[in-house]
C-alpha cells in the first residue's frame, strides 16, 4: 500500500466566475460550489466567505476544520460519501496553505 500526497499551495483566494487553480491563487466561484453543497439533501442552507491571515474577523460555532483534498481516482471520503473501502494508498491532491471551516448551529 503506497500513498502519494501532491501538494498544491494556495496563497491567495479570489471570487471568480470559474472555480480553478491559477498557479497559486485559489479562483472560487461560489454559487456554483453553493449549489454543490446545496446537492447534499442533509443541508439546508450554505453560505461560503473567506477568511485571510491578518484579516479582523470572528468565526464562531466552528463544527470541524480540514484541509482540502480529494482522491486523484476513486472515492475521497469511503464510508461517509459511499461505501467503505480500504483507505491510505493512491493518490491525494492537496491545497496546502488553507483550511476548510464548517461553521453552524449548536442545537
Amino acid at each position: 500500500m503506497k500513498l502519494t500526497l501532491n501538494s498544491f499551495p494556495v496563497d491567495e483566494i479570489k471570487d471568480s466566475r470559474k472555480t480553478a487553480l491559477d498557479g497559486h491563487r485559489l479562483l472560487v466561484n461560489r454559487q456554483e460550489m453553493r449549489d454543490l453543497l446545496l446537492e447534499d439533501e442533509r443541508l439546508i442552507s450554505a453560505e461560503i466567505d473567506f477568511a485571510h491571515p491578518g484579516e479582523s474577523c470572528r468565526i464562531i460555532n466552528i463544527l470541524d476544520i480540514f484541509d482540502p483534498r480529494i482522491k486523484a481516482e476513486g472515492e475521497t471520503f469511503s464510508g461517509i460519501l459511499g461505501p467503505a473501502k480500504l483507505a491510505g494508498s493512491g493518490t491525494t491532491n492537496v491545497l496546502g496553505g488553507m483550511s476548510i471551516v464548517t461553521c453552524g448551529p449548536l442545537d
